[in-house]
């Protein structure tokens, strides 16, 4: 809740309300289908949770993706030169 608190307003500022609430609600809404879609396939029913998560992600996303040139820019980042490696193949030295 900390982090839909500080993104949140931040997003809300930048965004009209309904806005706002459109992308939350979206994205509790995908959160909870998503979830309710995986409990389906694994054949287990009993547990039962609410999109507030996928809101708060949502929002998250939301707000990097609109400050993602501020936020790159700012990143302690070092800049690191490393050696350019050959390909290796992701199964190397596994038996066949």
């Amino acid at each position: 809740m900390t982090v839909l608190w500080i993104v949140g307003t931040r997003l809300h500022d930048s965004l009209n309300r309904a806005d706002f609430l459109n992308i939350y609600i979206t994205g509790g809404v995908v959160g909870t289908l998503t979830n309710l879609t995986v409990n389906v396939l694994r054949n287990n029913l009993i547990p039962c949770s609410l999109g507030a998560s996928g809101g708060v992600c949502a929002a998250l996303g939301a707000w990097l993706w609109m400050n993602l040139q501020s936020v790159t820019s700012s990143a302690p980042i070092p800049n690191i030169n490393l050696p350019q490696t050959e390909w290796v193949p992701a199964n190397a030295g596994l038996p066949h």
